[in-house]
């Protein structure tokens, strides 16, 4: 009798949520693993932003120590309209430590079309990340006026500065706008629960993905045909086995 593989056959079937591009009404949020050369080549004219960090968490010329939080890059996204022009640039950063906090980038062109709702493509971001990533607060720090504009418009929270540097040299220091989320309170606003009724699809992924990993770790269940051939096999005897004919003897004695 085969046992079906589940591990192996059925998580295939399964798209991954780490590498995410999202889309919306005429909108795309494109995942940097889906990127050709123009949106490798629009992304670099600001990459030096994106390689800034928070100055508390990751001094750039000290070597963290063991069991220390950690910056690390992770992923980063372009938005797009569907005709393919490009409007802006995001880029998430995760910090390991007892909690997960995200570093979310964000900039903005200043030429927007108005068929696009740029504070609905943040909102979905926001929220994907929360769950695929599975952080407990998120920092969202838009990187011009216009990011911030959207920003503000889907974030209940008070803003809040921050400094950021350039791994250079002689870094040059800049102080941006954060919106600081908790995960639930982030979920429970108007901005999140629309944009987590949007992404419904996703939520429905992710608790497929956990619920095959779990199968798979799992101990595989014995067949009731293999339990009942194999029953006792395994039972402790109590007493000392005595062969028949040590018995014989033992009563003529």
């Amino acid at each position: 009798m085969q046992r079906r593989d589940f591990s192996r056959t059925t998580s295939s079937s399964i798209a991954p949520t780490s590498a995410l591009s999202l889309t919306g009404s005429g909108w795309k949020c494109l995942h940097r693993e889906t990127w050709d050369t123009q949106h490798n080549d629009f992304f670099a004219k600001k990459s030096h932003l994106y390689e800034s960090g928070i100055s508390r968490f990751a001094p750039s010329a000290r070597r963290r120590k063991p069991g220390e939080p950690g910056l690390n890059d992770v992923t980063s996204w372009v938005i797009e309209t569907t005709d393919g022009q490009l409007l802006g640039r995001a880029h998430l950063q995760k910090i390991a430590g007892d909690f997960s906090h995200g570093l979310l980038f964000v900039d903005v062109e200043d030429d927007q079309p108005e068929t696009v709702n740029l504070s609905e493509v943040l909102a979905q971001l926001i929220t994907s990340t929360f769950m695929t990533m599975r952080l407990d607060t998120q920092k969202v720090i838009p990187l011009n006026k216009m990011a911030n504009h959207h920003a503000g418009t889907i974030c209940d929270v008070s803003e809040s500065p921050v400094m950021s540097f350039t791994p250079d040299i002689l870094p040059e220091i800049t102080t941006h706008v954060t919106y600081r989320l908790e995960q639930h309170a982030w979920l429970a606003s108007a901005a999140g629960k629309k944009s987590l009724e949007t992404l419904t699809w996703l939520k429905k992924r992710i608790e497929r993905t956990e619920a095959i990993r779990k199968l798979a770790t799992e101990e595989p269940k014995r067949s009731w045909l293999f339990s009942l051939l194999t029953f006792g096999r395994k039972r402790r005897r109590n007493e000392k086995m005595v062969h028949p004919l040590d018995m014989m003897r033992g009563s003529l004695e």
